[in-house]
């Protein structure tokens, strides 16, 4: 009955779920990203009051802990510079 509990167990670790990203690192990789689109693309104009303000946003979601909300801000500002998105 061990080798069947300790081949459960190790079955259980090497699950999908052991290695999950949590938001707040998909969060904080978005933002990340976004820095470096904004660094890269140099954004003028309008666009870069929106992607600025974008940016703020996310960065207060998540300071205040709200992850979701960060990354799907960050998404659309990335969005907005037509910047490509790594999927985590």
């Amino acid at each position: 009955m061990q080798p069947a509990a300790l081949l459960i167990a190790a079955t259980l670790l090497a699950s999908p779920a052991a290695f999950a990203i949590s938001d707040s690192e998909v969060c904080e990789s978005r933002l990340e990203q976004l820095e470096a689109a904004i660094e890269s693309l140099d954004p003028d104009g309008a666009l870069e009051d929106v992607v600025d303000d974008l940016k703020d946003q996310a960065e207060e979601a998540q300071d205040d802990g709200r992850y979701a909300e960060c990354i799907a801000i960050a998404d659309r500002a990335l969005q907005q510079l037509n910047a490509p998105m790594i999927s985590q």
